[in-house]
Order: structure tokens, then C-alpha cells, then sequence
């Protein structure tokens, strides 16, 4: 989309060396999961924001508890790497403005060595993992409270 472009110009701008690849995928189809797939498969890292509304809608969203309200979180991260069989970890990047250089503190935490989905208890499943997610997002906002961006209405009311 839009913003990806704008992000892999400026890293081409930064590093032409760079290997950052961004790109939207609206539809988890055939063709999409083997791509997806070939990447991990060649050692890639897939980043997903697992905090943004999917671009299909509501639907494809789960009730947490985030910041003592309501919030609905995307399905999507769990069920492609559900599909996928691979490891998932959570990434957090902060500007250290204490440092002379600005420079950039990044976190890497292991979250889940395989999503396991069982087909009768998937939609509780998805519940306990958005929610852990939710709870780690949580207090790594209350460590650094004006590093979380979103630039829409987060906890709308969900139709």
C-alpha cells in the first residue's frame, strides 16, 4: 500500500543495500501462502503488524482486554502462522531518546513455538492468543507510552 512504498523508498534512500521487502496481502489465497512460505523457508522473517484492523473488516477480528477497555485485535497473524507451522515471535522497536545518536532499541520475544488451532475450539484458541498478545503490547506501552502508533479510532465500537 501506500505507506509501504513510502517505507522502502526511504530505506533504499537510507541503505540501497537494504533488504527490506514490504508488501499487503488482503487475502490469505494459494498464491500469497506460497510466497509467504518460500520466504520463511529461505530463512526470511515475516513482520506483521498484529495490532492494526485487517484491510477485510471487522470480521476477521477478536474481542482482548487492552488497556482496561474493549479492543479487537486481527485473527490474521495467528491463522497464517497457523498455516504456515512456523515459530512466532513479537517484535517491539523504540527510539532511545536518551541516547546521543537516537538510536533505535529493538526487542525481539519469543511468543509461540507453533499456533496450534484445534477446529472445535479455534475461535477460543485465537481469543487466548490475541489476548496474550494484547497483554505483552500492553505492558510494553506502559514502558514507553508515546512509542505505540496508531492513527485511527483503536477501541471503536466493533459492528
Amino acid at each position: 500500500d501506500k505507506h509501504s512504498e513510502n517505507y522502502n523508498t526511504l530505506m533504499r534512500q537510507l541503505n540501497p543495500e537494504s533488504r527490506v521487502n514490504i508488501f499487503q496481502v488482503t487475502e490469505f489465497d494459494v498464491s500469497n501462502m506460497l510466497r509467504i512460505k518460500a520466504k520463511i523457508d529461505d530463512g526470511e522473517w515475516i513482520f506483521i503488524a498484529g495490532d492494526r484492523s485487517p484491510p477485510s473488516g471487522s470480521s476477521r477480528t477478536v474481542a482482548v482486554e487492552f488497556m482496561d477497555r474493549t479492543a479487537y485485535m486481527p485473527i490474521g497473524p495467528y491463522m497464517l502462522a497457523h498455516a504456515l507451522a512456523c515459530p512466532v515471535d513479537l517484535l517491539f522497536t523504540y527510539c532511545d531518546y536518551t541516547a546521543t545518536d537516537k538510536s533505535i532499541k529493538v526487542e525481539l520475544k519469543p511468543f509461540a513455538d507453533q499456533i496450534k488451532l484445534e477446529r472445535k475450539e479455534r475461535q477460543q484458541q485465537l481469543g487466548r492468543y490475541a489476548q496474550a498478545y494484547a497483554a505483552t503490547l500492553e505492558r510494553h506501552c506502559a514502558d514507553a507510552p508515546y512509542q505505540w502508533f496508531n492513527f485511527y479510532d483503536f477501541w471503536a465500537k466493533h459492528d
